[in-house]
């Protein structure tokens, strides 16, 4: 973990184009680059490059950032869904039932971003195939075969998104913006230590290939 945030903390001139997309994450669509762009990062950090790519072929940046959307959304979609309704429950005073609804969210909500890690690992050592990072077998056998390597990423991601929760509390709408830079840089760090569980990299010579397309 340190040795990735050490690599990627020296790349000042792409980490800010990271942060200055993602500072309107709140649109949702910059958030297909970001993801696509961190997606980038992960296959070219498996072919042993520790250099950030560049943020070229948008088009490419934006179909591989709606693949890594989908898995998420895919592992954690009905807990938001349940969440969602409990706060507008809360705002209209309409919903009886919040703190069951609450609960019940919350608990899916951490069951659900607990398989997020060993999906998108799957996904990047399976060359980007969708299915794959819905395997529970797998990401279960991965979990279980590196414990704590896995929770290790797992509660950093959590943790330092809770972090960067609490950024958002700056206020004069600094805070909503620093939350995009924040996020992107969390993310980017996190999703590189997926990738990297039970060790990611293959032959050199591929990495010299994808080097030079991106």
């Amino acid at each position: 973990m340190l040795e990735i945030i050490k690599d990627v903390s020296k790349d000042y001139k792409n980490l800010l184009i990271g942060g200055l997309i993602n500072l309107f994450w709140f649109i949702i669509f910059p958030l297909f680059f970001t993801f696509g762009y961190i997606d980038r990062a992960m296959q070219s950090r498996r072919y042993g490059i520790k250099e950030l790519p560049r943020w070229t072929q948008p088009l490419n940046l934006f179909m591989r950032g709606s693949r890594i959307f989908l898995i998420i959304l895919g592992y954690l979609f009905i807990p938001i869904v349940l969440i969602l309704i409990s706060a507008k429950g809360v705002m209209n005073s309409t919903t009886p039932q919040i703190p069951t609804i609450t609960f019940i969210g919350g608990i899916l909500y951490f069951i659900g971003s607990l398989f997020v890690p060993g999906a998108i690992n799957i996904y990047v050592k399976n060359e980007n195939n969708l299915l794959k990072a819905f395997d529970i077998v797998k990401i279960v056998r991965l979990m279980f075969s590196f414990p704590k390597e896995y929770l290790k990423s797992y509660f950093f991601w959590v943790f330092s998104n809770i972090f960067s929760i609490f950024v958002m509390l700056i206020p004069f709408y600094i805070g909503f913006f620093a939350f995009g830079i924040t996020n992107f840089y969390i993310n980017l760090i996190s999703f590189l230590a997926f990738a990297k569980i039970g060790g990611n990299k293959i032959e050199e010579s591929k990495g010299l290939q994808f080097e030079e397309e991106y």
